[in-house]
């Protein structure tokens, strides 16, 4: 059977070109859900301590509650430079690439750049005495080792616990994971039309000199 490979990779290139867009449509709007996810985030945790801890909320008072408050305020501000410093980065989203293999444990990546966005908070609390600073204790806000047992001098701030995404985000994730495997066969596909036709040619030119 005869192939028209011009008009295959034709095909090939606009499938590429659909899904490319609509995985960028998807990053902007995961950008922008995640940015007020984390801004109310901040809030409701920081605002959980304040209540649970009720001695240390009373010890401290209003003046330092206030500086608390402030400080909240100012991360609350930044909360969109620290998205793009971990969730914003070029290897983490595949369309900006476009590598012929698909970016291994998208999602779980996806969770570690999460906290480490969430644990941007850690020294907010840490300064009011509202969690500990204490490296051997199991809650301590800082990454890991590889060994997932102990924090190496340079860890930085991380959620420790798990950080439960809003609905949205899980789906654009769920949605972009999917694409990924698409784009990545068009990609693979594309290549493969393109290199079988130019051996093609390149035979026809031997064949007729």
């Amino acid at each position: 059977m005869n192939i028209n490979y011009q008009e295959e990779i034709r095909k090939n290139e606009k499938h590429l070109r659909d899904t490319i867009s609509r995985m960028k449509e998807i990053h902007l709007d995961f950008i922008a859900e995640t940015t007020n996810f984390m801004r109310r985030w901040y809030m409701k945790v920081t605002e959980q301590k304040v209540k649970t801890e009720t001695d240390l909320t009373k010890k401290l008072g209003v003046q330092k509650l206030s500086q608390l408050k402030n400080d909240l305020n100012l991360l609350q501000q930044k909360t969109p430079d620290i998205i793009r410093e971990f969730a914003d980065t070029e290897d983490l989203w595949w369309h900006r690439k476009q590598p012929e293999a698909i970016i291994p444990n998208f999602s779980e990546s996806m969770e570690i750049a999460l906290r480490l966005i969430a644990g941007k908070l850690a020294p907010v609390l840490e300064k009011f005495g509202y969690i500990t600073t204490n490296p051997q204790d199991p809650s301590f806000w800082r990454e890991w080792d590889k060994f997932g047992i102990n924090h190496p001098p340079n860890a930085r701030p991380y959620y420790p616990h798990h950080l439960d995404w809003s609905e949205k985000m899980q789906e654009l994730i769920r949605e972009y994971d999917e694409l990924m495997k698409d784009g990545v066969e068009y990609a693979v596909e594309l290549k493969r039309l393109k290199e079988t036709q130019s051996r093609m040619e390149a035979e026809d030119l031997w064949n007729k000199a």
